[in-house]
């Protein structure tokens, strides 16, 4: 059995069923507009990538992140944006929320999380990307996560923060650990030195700090005779909770025999023999070893194997500075016969050093 043909104009579409046989007839003029009628699949897709993929806050703050789509399989459209978060109401903020892709390319915004003030912990945020494609959604996503860590802290504080002490000695400094945004808990205290004749010597560790209060602890800073002297760093760290603090404390070390010498007058006994009269103001005796002159021409007598004298504290001596003929052991630079001998009237500078290496410079006009 047939179906009973008829004509039909050109631009009509045809089909033609022929039972016994079972087939169908497409007339080739009008495929086009079959094919559109029956649909097509979407074509392409997009893949949506996170980077970092993990990040790190705390309480309050914010973490970024680059999210990037790209086009696979010829997928070209808009791809809009959005998140989901587990556990957390985060904060999403998108550079740009809709992305445009062109045929295998590619599109970038960022994100910006935001942790709310009262969570802490590892959550999760997904990150989904939607387009629509003929009248069907695609979609694609990516999982992050986010350490949001507690601001709670402390704080070290050292009073006196600098210390200076004599060889030999010990001085002490007090250590204020102050609770922040609520810490409490144990904080532990350590002390580093550096080499050079140094011991610490601490008190109670660790330290138990209440939301918001402080704690106060001493340290024995000890140095021995031989220590040498200069400025030191003493090193403090705090660490409690996660949470670690230093501070530093310069100790300066000096010598216990402070020199201090102080001109009190002058004469010219000899053309070539000028006297000081030099008075010890220190704590320790202190022995004169060398002597230089100097006068407004830089012409200069030197004498590095002076047998100078030695100054009890409080006390006044008199101290004999050969130039010239008066001193066969001295050392002359400067122009030949240029300074020969004092005068009266001019200016000299003078300088003594001690044994223990100080140097005193005088300035004298005879």
């Amino acid at each position: 059995m047939g179906l009973s043909k008829k004509l039909l104009p050109l631009r009509t579409m045809v089909v033609i069923l022929t039972a016994a046989i079972g087939t169908v007839t497409v007339s080739a003029s009008v495929l086009p507009f079959l094919t559109g009628a029956l649909g097509q699949k979407p074509t392409g897709n997009f893949l949506l990538t996170v980077n970092p993929s993990s990040l790190t806050t705390m309480q309050g703050g914010s973490a970024l992140s680059t999210i990037t789509v790209v086009s696979v399989g010829g997928f070209k459209g808009t791809v809009a944006l959005y998140t989901d978060s587990v556990g957390g109401s985060f904060r999403a903020l998108f550079a740009n929320r809709t992305l445009t892709l062109k045929v295998n390319g590619n599109s970038t915004t960022t994100l910006t999380l935001t942790a709310p003030i009262n969570v802490t912990g590892d959550y999760r945020i997904i990150v989904t990307g939607t387009a629509s494609v003929q009248k069907k959604t695609i979609s694609s996503s990516a999982l992050m996560s986010i350490m949001v860590s507690s601001n709670s802290d402390f704080a070290l504080w050292a009073s006196p923060s600098r210390v200076t002490q004599n060889a030999g000695s010990s001085a002490t400094v007090v250590i204020d650990v102050d609770s922040l945004n609520g810490f409490s808990g144990n904080v532990s205290l350590a002390a580093m030195t550096p080499f050079g004749f140094i011991a610490i010597m601490g008190g109670q560790n660790p330290i138990t700090l209440a939301a918001g209060g402080t704690v106060s602890t001493t340290l024995q800073i000890s140095t021995m005779t031989n220590t040498t002297l200069g400025t030191y760093n003493i090193t403090v760290i705090g660490t409690g909770k996660q949470r670690v603090h230093t501070i530093a404390i310069p100790t300066t070390v000096t010598d216990p025999i402070v020199e201090s010498l102080v001109l009190t007058g002058l004469s010219l006994s000899t053309p070539t023999n000028l006297v000081l009269l030099l008075q010890n103001t220190g704590v320790g005796q202190v022995t004169l070893q060398t002597y230089s002159v100097t006068d407004k021409f830089g012409d200069i007598w030197s004498l590095h194997s002076w047998a100078g004298p030695s100054i009890a504290p409080n006390t006044v001596v008199a101290a004999d500075i050969l130039i010239g003929s008066s001193c066969s052991a001295c050392t002359y630079t400067g122009i030949l016969f240029g300074f020969q001998q004092f005068s009266l009237g001019q200016t000299y500078s003078v300088t003594v050093t001690t044994a223990a290496g100080n140097r005193f410079d005088f300035t004298v006009t005879p």
